[in-house]
């Protein structure tokens, strides 16, 4: 069998501006590809999964890895076989995520992310692939016009989640003071108990200044 070749839209590194590793220098991959299309995609040039800049092997792409933790990102990075991209990552040492829509399930056997960040898509009815929902650490929504008190608190008493990391993050490229704000009086509104809460992403990028 030929080595996979992965689509590849960009490679970069920059600062995690969103979710729990917020604030860490990372590395991101930027996979081809997408078919849900948010209509708040601040990336859109990668839906079309012809539309890569190249295709590396995941040995060309571990070259180009210039931090500790590395983000496998889109488009939807779950349409493509992993396995031998975190293979390849895991064995210089650094620490792996993936951001996925929650789409698919994940095409890997035996190596995994350390860190999966699932990102509910209304386009998807905001559900997740069954066998990806059980390897979620963190569950991060955009928060929009769409986004309902209700489904905020489905995901927190979800038992399939328990322990998972709870992140409301503002719409917006960037976001706007009115999106923060809306982020803010939602949060103040959902449950919490001592151990676990929801919080506020703050899209550290934009606010650097970086990608």
């Amino acid at each position: 069998m030929l080595p996979t070749k992965y689509p590849i839209n960009e490679i970069f590194t920059s600062v995690q501006g969103e979710g729990v590793h917020a604030g860490k220098r990372a590395t991101f991959i930027r996979l081809q590809g997408c078919s849900v299309g948010c209509s708040w995609c601040d990336t859109k040039r990668a839906w079309n999964p012809e539309g890569a800049i190249s295709y590396l092997l995941a040995g060309e792409i571990v070259e180009e890895v210039q931090a500790g933790h590395v983000v496998i990102t889109g488009g939807e990075p779950t349409l493509w076989d992993l396995e031998e991209l975190l293979f390849a990552l895991k064995a210089i040492g650094v620490y792996t995520q993936i951001e996925t829509s929650g789409q698919n399930a994940l095409t890997t056997g035996l190596c995994y992310p350390e860190w999966i960040t699932w990102s509910p898509k209304p386009a998807l009815g905001w559900s997740c692939h069954p066998q990806l929902l059980g390897l979620v650490n963190e569950v991060k929504m955009v928060v929009d016009d769409n986004l309902t008190d209700d489904l905020c608190v489905q995901i927190f008493h979800n038992k399939e989640l328990q322990g998972v990391e709870l992140v409301l993050m503002p719409e917006g490229s960037p976001p706007t003071k009115e999106s923060y704000e809306r982020t803010l009086t939602l949060l103040q509104r959902l449950p919490f108990t001592k151990h676990r809460q929801w919080r506020i992403s703050p899209r550290l990028h934009y606010l650097l200044g970086v990608r």
